[in-house]
C-alpha cells in the first residue's frame, strides 16, 4: 500500500506613487478631492479606467510563428520574446482532454471520450471536443459555481442564527441556466441589477434579483432603528463595486478612501441608487423587528396578535417572492459618520462615483423615477464607454481557466492591485468580448484554442525558471489543484453513482456525528434530504450554509460567502490528505468504485485496474503501475482472507464482513487513486 500511495497527497510602484499624490497629511485621501478634480484626473489616467481600445495584434516573424493559433499567442509571444523565453511545447492528448473537461464541466473525461479524441487523428478532432463540452449543460454547473463565489452565494444569512433563504436556489438555477443559453453578459448583468425595472412582467429577469437578496444578514440588527436596512444597503454598494466593477468602495464606508478618488459621499451617493429597493427577509428577521416596535427583548415570545404590527416594513419570501421589490418612498440615506449608523450626518442624492466617470456620460437620477433607478446603474454598467466591467470579467474568465488572471487581484483593479501581466491583451480580449455581443462561450473558445491554454504543465529549467519562477507570464501551462466540490464530484463520477438530476431545491446530504461536531442544533441546521438517490447529485447543488461547510469541501479551500471571493485559495495542508484518507464519502465512494469494476469485469484484475486509471486520472495506465497495482491487489486479497477467516474463527467478535476479499482489495485500491496528486490537480 505504502509503495503504490508514493504519490498520495500532501507531498507596485505606481500603487505607492498614486497613494502618495492622493494621501494628505496623516494618511487620509487629500479633502480637496471632492472640490478640486486634481486627485480624479490623475486617476483618470490609471490603466483600468482609461477607454478600451482594441490594440494591435503583435506581429510576430522567424521559426516560432507556426505556435501561435489565435491572436492570444502572439500577445504572449511577444512577451516571452521580450524575456527570451522560449513558448512551451504542447501537452499530451490525454493531459489535454482531461485539462478542458475537468476546466469546462467539473468532471473527469469518460474513458469512452479519452478513447475516441486519441484515435481521431483530424485537424479539428480538438476544436470539435471544446464545442462539445461547451454545448454540454454540465458546463452550466461548473461555470454557475465561478459565478456564484463572486457573488458570495448561500442559502443562508449567516452568523450565530444563520436563517435559512428557501428560496435561494432559484437564484443559483438562474445562474446555471444563464451560462448554458449563452445569455449576453450585459444582458446577464443587467437582469442581475435591475431585472424588475428593465424587463416588467418577466419573471426570469425579476428572479435574478436575488443576487441583492442571497447577502448575510444579522438577524439581531433588526432589534435596532434603520440598522437592518443600512447593513444591505452597504452590502449592495460593496457587492456592486467589487463584483461588477473591480474596485473596493467599500473602503468608503467610514472615510474617504485612502488609495482611490473616492469620497464617502461617493459612497452613500451609490447605497441610494439602491435606496428606492428592498429584499425580503427570514420571517425571524420581522419578528424582531416588531419586537423592538413593541418595546421586547429578543428571547421574549411575540404574541400572535402582534404579528401583523402594520407599523413593520420588514418584508418575508412568502410575501413577495425572492427578489428585489421596491418601497413606497425610498429611504432617505444619510453620509454617516465614521459609517456608525447612529451618526447620521447630510442626506446625499442618488449617483455613481464620479471618478468612475471619466469616460462615460453622468447618469442622471434627479429626473428619474426612484422605480429606475437601478436600471440607470444597470445601463450605466454596460456602456461600451465603462472600461471596467469587461475588462473585469474576461480578467476572471482568464483566471478561471489558468488559475490566475491577467490582473492577479480579480476584484481590486485599483492603485492597490496588482497591474496587468499583458495589458495589451486584457484590452484586445474586452474589446472582442464586446464587440462580439458579450458571449461568454465564444470568449471561453479564443482561450481554450490558443497554444498558451494547450501548453504542456511541465516546468522545464532554464531562461524560464530564472526570469519568471512563479510563471505570470505563462511559459508553461500553471499546474492547479481541484477545488472541493470538483473532488466530490469527480469520486461519484467514478464510482458511478453520480446523480445527474439538475436544478432544484438544495440537497442536504448525510454526515456522521464527527463531521456534524460542533454544529449547534445539527437537526435543524442539517435535515437529511429524505430522498436518498438525491444526496449524490453534484456539490453546486449541496445546501451552502454560511456557518458550516460540507466537511470534505471544507477542506479545500472553500469561498468565503460573506463577501464576494475573488479567487479561492490553493493550499496544502495534511488535513486534506486526511480527509480524503478518512471521510466516510471517500470510503463509500471508493467501495462503489470497487463494485462497479467488479461488476464489469469480475475476477480480469488487469482489465479492471486498466479502466480504473482511465476512470479516475484520464490516461492509460504504464507498464510500470500495472504491475504494482496488480501486486498489491494480491497482497491485500491475501490479508483480507486471513482477516475473514481470523473473524469467522473468533465467535465472540461479533464482527462480520460482508464485502469479499477482492472486493475489499479493490476498494483500497480506488482509496489509494482518491488520494494521489494526479486525481486532484490539473495538468
Amino acid at each position: 500500500m505504502r509503495s503504490l500511495v508514493s504519490t498520495i497527497w500532501g507531498g507596485g510602484i505606481l500603487a505607492l506613487l498614486l497613494g502618495a499624490v492622493l494621501q494628505g497629511q496623516g494618511g487620509t485621501i487629500a479633502a480637496s478631492i471632492p472640490k478640486s478634480r486634481s486627485g480624479s484626473e490623475l486617476l483618470h489616467t490609471f490603466w483600468s479606467l482609461r477607454s478600451i481600445a482594441r490594440p494591435h495584434v503583435p506581429q510576430i516573424s522567424g521559426g516560432n510563428k507556426t505556435w501561435i493559433r489565435t491572436p492570444i499567442d502572439a500577445f504572449l509571444l511577444a512577451k516571452l520574446s521580450a524575456k527570451r523565453i522560449s513558448p512551451p511545447p504542447p501537452a499530451g492528448r490525454a493531459t489535454l482532454l482531461s485539462r478542458i473537461t475537468f476546466d469546462l464541466t467539473g468532471l473527469p473525461p469518460t474513458p469512452d471520450e479519452l478513447n475516441t479524441f486519441l484515435t481521431d487523428a483530424s485537424p479539428d478532432a480538438y476544436s470539435r471536443v471544446v464545442d462539445r463540452l461547451l454545448a454540454s449543460e454540465l458546463y452550466g454547473e461548473r461555470w454557475g459555481r465561478h459565478w456564484l463565489d463572486v457573488v458570495r452565494y448561500a442559502d443562508t444569512g449567516g452568523f450565530e442564527k444563520d436563517e435559512l433563504y428557501p428560496n435561494a436556489w432559484k437564484y443559483r438555477d438562474y445562474v446555471i441556466r444563464s451560462l448554458n443559453r449563452d445569455k449576453p453578459f450585459d444582458r446577464f448583468l443587467q437582469e442581475q441589477v435591475a431585472g424588475d425595472e428593465l424587463w416588467p412582467g418577466n419573471e426570469e429577469a425579476a428572479a435574478a434579483t436575488a443576487l441583492y437578496c442571497i447577502g448575510p444578514v444579522l438577524t439581531e440588527s433588526a432589534m435596532v432603528s434603520n440598522q437592518l436596512e443600512c447593513e444591505w444597503l452597504m452590502d449592495s454598494a460593496d457587492l456592486t463595486g467589487a463584483a461588477f466593477l473591480g474596485i473596493t468602495v467599500g473602503c468608503a464606508r467610514c472615510h474617504n478612501h485612502k488609495y482611490y478618488p473616492i469620497t464617502q459621499t461617493d459612497y452613500y451617493a451609490l447605497q441610494a441608487v439602491f435606496a428606492a429597493s428592498d429584499r425580503p427577509f427570514p420571517r425571524e428577521v420581522r419578528l424582531r423587528r416588531i419586537k423592538a416596535l413593541n418595546g421586547l427583548v429578543a428571547d421574549t415570545p411575540l404574541p400572535k396578535e402582534l404579528e401583523t404590527d402594520p407599523r413593520c416594513t420588514v418584508v418575508t419570501e412568502d410575501q413577495v417572492g425572492f427578489r428585489l421589490f421596491h418601497r413606497a418612498s425610498p429611504l432617505p440615506v444619510h453620509r454617516l459618520g465614521r459609517g456608525e449608523v447612529g451618526k447620521p450626518l447630510e442626506l446625499t442624492a442618488p449617483a455613481i462615483p464620479s471618478a468612475l466617470l471619466a469616460t462615460t456620460a453622468k447618469p442622471d437620477f434627479s429626473a428619474t423615477p426612484p422605480g429606475m433607478r437601478r436600471a440607470i446603474l444597470a445601463r450605466w454598467l454596460t456602456s461600451r464607454q465603462n472600461p471596467l466591467v469587461a475588462r473585469v470579467f474576461v480578467n476572471r474568465v482568464w483566471g478561471w481557466h489558468f488559475g490566475r488572471g491577467l490582473v492577479g487581484t480579480p476584484n481590486d483593479f485599483g492603485t492597490q492591485g496588482e497591474p496587468p501581466t499583458f495589458p495589451e491583451l486584457l484590452d484586445w480580449l474586452a474589446q472582442d468580448f464586446m464587440d462580439h455581443g458579450w458571449s461568454v462561450k465564444r470568449l471561453h473558445r479564443q482561450i481554450l484554442l490558443s497554444s498558451v491554454y494547450r501548453a504542456n504543465s511541465v516546468a522545464y529549467a532554464g531562461i524560464g525558471m530564472k526570469a519568471d519562477p512563479t510563471d505570470k507570464f505563462l511559459w508553461h501551462y500553471p499546474r492547479h489543484r481541484l477545488e472541493g466540490e470538483a473532488i466530490r464530484d469527480s469520486m461519484l463520477a467514478c464510482a458511478g453513482t453520480l446523480n445527474p438530476r439538475m436544478y432544484g431545491v438544495a440537497v442536504v446530504p448525510p454526515l456522521d456525528h464527527e463531521e456534524l461536531a460542533g454544529v449547534f442544533g445539527a437537526a435543524e441546521k442539517w435535515p437529511v434530504t429524505k430522498e436518498v438517490s438525491e444526496h449524490s447529485r453534484r456539490s453546486v447543488y449541496l445546501l451552502e450554509r454560511r456557518s458550516f461547510v460540507y466537511p470534505l469541501i471544507a477542506a479545500f479551500d472553500p469561498p468565503e460567502v460573506m463577501t464576494s471571493c475573488p479567487r479561492r485559495l490553493q493550499t496544502i495542508v495534511p488535513t486534506q490528505a486526511l480527509t480524503l484518507l478518512n471521510s466516510p464519502l471517500a470510503r463509500q465512494q471508493a467501495a462503489a468504485f470497487a463494485q462497479r469494476l467488479l461488476q464489469k469485469y469480475g475476477d480480469t484484475h488487469e482489465a479492471a485496474v486498466r479502466n480504473a486509471w482511465l476512470s479516475a486520472f484520464g490516461r492509460p495506465i504504464t507498464v510500470l503501475e500495472e504491475q504494482r497495482a496488480l501486486e498489491f491487489l494480491r497482497k491485500e486479497r491475501a490479508l483480507a482472507a486471513v482477516a475473514a477467516v481470523s473473524l469467522k474463527n473468533n465467535t465472540l467478535s461479533g464482527h462480520s464482513v460482508s464485502a469479499s476479499p477482492d472486493e475489499q482489495a479493490l476498494t483500497a485500491l480506488c482509496l489509494a487513486l482518491f488520494n494521489a496528486n494526479e486525481f486532484a490537480y490539473i495538468d
